[in-house]
């Protein structure tokens, strides 16, 4: 009897646990890739690489050294709004492997930046902004060897705050 309970218990619960996880974007672009009202772009190293070749200088050296180490750029757009799309996305950004980076609010449109460092042992980081509100929500992801001191840096946006991310662990 005591079985049947457990069986029972775990059969009811179990899936409501499992909707409770975060997700993380591989499975999210899975999820929306090819579906009706979404659009996914998947954009490999190579493409950039090839796209930031001959590219100009920015300040302290070249695009391309920032390009080469991305492995690709994913993005999923929301054509029409979608309640599972938004939650999904909401499930993205309660993974507590990301940081939040910043975070803005624009004319009905909520914009936030994340960022996972690869760790030790590891070159591989996550760069993530989703886009959620009144109009369209939108997800990118971007993988791959990224330092965001050098991006910062090269970039000239004079970005205050990206300096101290070497120390954040």
């Amino acid at each position: 009897m005591r079985k049947l309970i457990i069986c029972v218990l775990a059969a009811v619960f179990l899936p409501l646990m499992a909707g409770a996880q975060t997700m993380n974007f591989e499975n999210f672009y899975s999820k929306y890739s090819g579906k009706s009202g979404f659009m996914t772009v998947e954009i490999s190293g190579e493409m950039i690489k090839i796209m930031g070749s001959g590219s100009s200088q920015v300040k302290g050296g070249s695009i391309s050294e920032i390009l080469d180490g991305i492995k690709y750029i994913r993005i999923v757009v929301a054509e029409e709004p979608s309640s599972s799309f938004g939650s999904d996305m909401d499930r993205l950004a309660e993974d507590k492997s990301y940081k939040l980076m910043s975070s803005m609010n624009d004319s009905g449109q909520k914009i936030t930046f994340y960022f996972k460092d690869a760790g030790p042992g590891s070159s591989q980081s996550d760069f993530m902004m989703l886009v959620k509100g009144t109009g369209e929500n939108i997800a990118i992801s971007i993988t791959g060897d990224i330092d965001i001191t050098k991006i910062s840096k090269r970039s000239g946006l004079g970005i205050g705050g990206l300096d101290k991310l070497g120390a954040m662990e």
